[in-house]
């Protein structure tokens, strides 16, 4: 299927109470379809031969859904879309159970390649099925086919503020921004000017390491000054200028080396290293590819930084690329609020609709998106086509709720454990059932056996 399923297109409750001013679409029992039943635009009812009529999206607008931990929106969205849309994919996937469930369908059944990122091994892939992304790839990548498409002052200050952007570390700012413009002229000069030292994350906090590394920079400075790029020269001049006192210079030092921590480890070391499949597949309209990147909960605390330059390097080599995949590339972002603020993300959702990259969102409730990107959340929800309710896990959720979608805080507070509440843009919101993936007759045959709730079941 090319389209994202939502909800099956069956309600239970159709008879209203009598006389109810419920704000949900009216759901009277009707001779005339589903459509009518559910009040939805017909656009939005997708009849599938296989699991029959169902509420889907099918345009290249962004998706959001609000839904408490544990509400299980892995069982009844992320999973059963993994299981059915047909276009490449990359999802957050912390436990690694959409990987154990799903992999083996999309790589059979709907022909993807499949790319494990998972250097803790969460899931139960094994060894020799965990891929690598280094992040430097990416800029190669996209000067593979056109030199002057990417400057490598441009990729430095990106990879700078994937690395450190969003997730102040002190509570003056002075060590952040000197830090961050530290690593964004090291990355740049590793790229350009060390061609015998690879350019990858480990590489580049061993050398905020060096002993002489002040005295490096100065000496880069003059022998080759002419050959370093305008923006690296200028940033490592405003450093040494700034640096004059060696205790001013070891702050900014201290304080990178301890955003590039997460890339010390062995793991982190061999994950980041290089990178294990095409990077060009993901824009590729005659390629499919499913990438599971998978940083589990209790890791993620402390190497945030490796998630966001994973997601990060993925959303900008899309978003730069000269090709636009007509078939949709899906970012499935599950609990968006782990990576901090993260300015791709944002502009992927308010900027970039149209370039064949769709972004589906998962957050808590609108207090975390709120607290993280402040009167920009506004603008995100607003580029949102779809947004999907569970219900809120209190009165206060709910209220900010129902002031967004236009639905009553108590049909919130009684929504079933598998009924939701979809809204379409400038649509009235409905409410309808959820699809369960170990339920539907269709879905429980595409998934495998999750192995956490049982004996993992033969490989085949």
């Amino acid at each position: 299927m090319s389209k994202l399923i939502l909800g099956r297109a069956v309600v239970r409750h159709l008879e209203p109470e009598p006389l109810s001013k419920s704000q949900f679409a009216q759901r009277r029992p009707s001779d005339t379809g589903v459509r009518a039943r559910l009040g939805l635009g017909e656009e939005h009812i997708v009849d599938d031969a296989e699991l029959g009529p169902v509420v889907a999206s099918d345009d290249d607008s962004h998706l959001m859904t609000i839904a408490p931990t544990g509400a299980g929106k892995g069982r009844d969205v992320i999973i059963p879309n993994l299981l059915t849309y047909e276009g490449s994919v990359v999802v957050i996937d912390p436990k690694g159970e959409n990987y154990d469930v799903t992999h083996e369908h999309r790589r059979t059944v709907l022909g993807n390649e499949i790319v494990l990122l998972d250097p803790f091994g969460a899931s139960h892939g094994g060894s020799d099925e965990r891929g690598s992304l280094n992040p430097f790839d990416v800029f190669g990548a996209l000067r593979r086919d056109d030199a002057a498409a990417e400057e490598p002052e441009d990729f430095g200050r990106l990879l700078s503020d994937i690395l450190m952007g969003g997730i102040p570390s002190l509570s003056d700012p002075f060590w952040d921004e000197m830090a961050q413009l530290l690593i964004a002229a090291l990355a740049t000069d590793l790229m350009t000017g060390q061609p015998d030292r690879p350019d990858t994350l480990q590489e580049l906090r061993t050398q905020l390491f060096e002993s002489e590394l002040r005295y490096r920079l100065a000496v880069a400075l003059d022998t080759r000054s002419t050959s370093m790029p305008p923006g690296t020269r200028q940033e490592f001049e405003m450093l040494l200028s700034i640096a004059d006192a060696e205790k001013t210079f070891s702050g900014i030092v201290v304080t990178a080396a301890q955003q590039l921590a997460a890339f010390s480890s062995r793991r982190t070391v061999d994950a980041t290293a290089r990178t294990s499949f095409a990077l060009s597949d993901l824009t590729d309209p005659e390629r499919r590819i499913s990438i599971y990147v998978v940083i589990p909960p209790h890791k993620l605390r402390t190497h945030q930084r490796l998630l966001r330059a994973w997601v990060g390097c993925l959303l900008y080599y899309v978003m730069n690329s000269r090709s636009i995949n007509q078939s949709r590339l899906l970012f499935l972002i599950d609990e968006a609020a782990q990576l901090g603020r993260f300015s791709l993300l944002q502009e992927a959702i308010t900027l970039l609709r149209g370039y064949g990259l769709r972004t589906w969102t998962f957050w808590q409730d609108l207090a975390q998106l709120s607290n993280l990107y402040g009167v920009a959340a506004e603008t995100m929800i607003n580029n949102s086509g779809v947004l999907q309710v569970f219900s809120p896990a209190n009165f206060g959720a709910a209220t900010a709720l129902s002031l967004r979608i236009g639905c009553s805080v108590g049909e919130l507070l009684q929504l079933a454990p598998d009924e939701q509440v979809i809204a379409f843009k400038n649509e009235w919101p409905t409410k309808m059932e959820r699809f369960n993936h170990l339920t539907d007759p269709v879905l429980r045959g595409w998934a495998r056996a999750n192995p956490r709730h049982g004996t993992p079941p033969p490989p085949g």
